[in-house]
């Protein structure tokens, strides 16, 4: 989606926007809330998989945002700010950083803490209020899970008032949270926290929303006080212990998060941390004979196979974001040498992005712009 969205192919981001919109309307969102859900179990994506992840909700905040830069839709604008916003208010540690997922399940039963009975709904509302949404939320098909209902937006319906709209989804919450919370995942992952800075950064730079960015910002001094630890970036954090040493993508998607808040002002309070990051990545992690960087560090246990991560999963892959991220800071300084290693390693992946293009993007999105300019 991120390939798509920022093509200059009005096809591509037809197609992109086109997904964003329909993931918005349908049940991988929490309608009231906020937030994305894991996955769907249907093929109308009505019915998800009711974990929410950080991982998702970082990645998909700046997709919406971007989205609504590319397009004024307002919708696309609500989508990121309703979900920043549960991730602030849901989602954030008391010391700073970001839990890692949020329970499919209370009450030993998956997603009962998000299906309705149609009687819970209506003494919630005014029948006017449950009028104007009965078509809009699908409450006039059958129940769609378990009996009851999982709300979902049918398009072609008629959309109550934003205010209207505003004060029924506040009801229904809290009615909602009258009920069992499913548990949050209090592990603090670092690079999944280095997705949702990105994440923060982008959408509060886009929406101008400010509260984004100090979140960002709050973020960022909690990784380099907490997980940061005599030139070593670790993994996790338990009980105010930074544990296990980091991997590729803790240290390419927190430098990645940082460049995306500096918003390249080399005056930036931030600067020195992302030289110390991008050193230490090349350092511990390049493979100085071939390109490219390896998921394990040299010093670490030794393995019987050292991956060295090109193709993306439900995250980008490390080196395409390392790529990037090494690009854009060796610009900024006018450092040769971040700007060569990227592209020995962009090379190094080239025979990957020839033969299956679709599962590289990330190292494609860094091809595009190694070429854009003359560097």
């Amino acid at each position: 989606l991120d390939f798509l969205l920022h093509s200059q192919q009005p096809l591509m981001r037809h197609i992109a926007l086109t997904t964003l919109n329909n993931m918005a309307h349908g049940g991988i969102y929490d309608q009231l809330a906020g937030g994305f859900f894991r996955y769907t179990v249907d093929q109308k994506w009505q019915i998800p998989h009711f974990e929410k992840m950080l991982y998702d909700n970082a990645q998909l905040l700046s997709l919406y945002a971007y989205a609504y830069k590319l397009t004024d839709n307002l919708f696309y604008k609500q989508i990121a700010l309703e979900t920043g916003t549960w991730l602030t208010t849901t989602m954030q540690g008391p010391t700073g950083g970001f839990y890692a997922a949020m329970d499919a399940d209370s009450e030993q039963q998956e997603g009962l803490y998000y299906l309705w009975d149609l009687k819970d709904i209506k003494k919630s509302l005014t029948a006017t209020e449950f009028s104007s949404i009965n078509k809009f939320y699908q409450l006039d098909h059958k129940a769609n899970c378990q009996h009851k209902w999982h709300l979902v937006i049918n398009p072609e319906a008629k959309q109550p008032d934003g205010e209207v709209l505003n004060t029924i989804k506040q009801k229904l919450l809290l009615q909602r949270n009258l009920r069992v919370t499913p548990a949050i995942d209090t592990k603090i992952l670092t690079s999944w926290n280095g997705l949702a800075i990105k994440g923060l950064s982008e959408a509060g730079l886009l929406l101008q929303h400010q509260p984004f960015l100090d979140l960002a910002e709050t973020t960022i001094v909690f990784i380099e006080q907490h997980l940061y630890l005599q030139r070593q970036l670790y993994a996790t954090i338990q009980s105010d212990t930074p544990k296990i040493a980091g991997f590729l993508d803790d240290y390419v998607f927190v430098l990645d998060g940082i460049l995306s808040f500096m918003q390249d002002n080399l005056q930036h309070k931030f600067l020195p941390f992302c030289i110390k990051l991008a050193d230490d990545l090349i350092t511990n992690f390049y493979d100085q004979e071939h390109g490219g960087f390896f998921f394990t560090a040299h010093n670490a246990e030794q393995l019987f196979f050292r991956p060295k991560p090109y193709s993306d999963d439900i995250m980008p892959s490390g080196n395409g974001v390392a790529c990037k991220a090494l690009l854009k800071l060796g610009r900024l300084l006018g450092n040769a040498n971040y700007i060569a290693i990227a592209k020995k390693s962009i090379n190094a992946g080239q025979a990957h992005l020839n033969e299956a293009p679709e599962i590289h993007l990330s190292l494609g999105l860094a091809y595009e712009l190694l070429h854009s300019s003359n560097q």
